[in-house]
């Protein structure tokens, strides 16, 4: 009942974690694997996924205040080109930044990632 009526923003970064069960998945790398990734040479590296990343930042939810700030454009860049070297098969596509986006309004980077 609750779900259907909303989850309160207090608690949907915690219940996305668990629903998403982004713990399994996390488990299977080293702990520092994220932070690895963005401080990686192939993260540093400018890639045709890394340049159609920054065309899209500042297209992404434009009014919304958290990505109206180079912190919150950082945050997203940095989830984004590290899925892209993560997952080079996909790298970036379309729509990836808004799906980051609203999950950094509630997770962390890494769990965003």
């Amino acid at each position: 009942t609750l779900v259907r009526a909303g989850v309160p923003s207090a608690f949907r970064g915690r219940i996305w974690v668990a629903l998403s069960r982004c713990g399994d998945v996390k488990a299977q790398y080293a702990p520092s694997y994220y932070r690895d990734v963005v401080h990686g040479d192939e993260f540093k590296q400018a890639t045709k996924a890394s340049s159609d990343i920054d065309k899209d930042l500042r297209r992404t939810f434009p009014g919304h205040r958290t990505f109206q700030t180079d912190e919150g454009i950082e945050a997203l860049r940095r989830v984004l080109v590290a899925y892209s070297v993560h997952n080079p098969e996909v790298g970036y596509c379309q729509s990836l930044n808004y799906i980051c986006a609203v999950l950094l309004l509630f997770v962390n980077e890494e769990e965003s990632f």
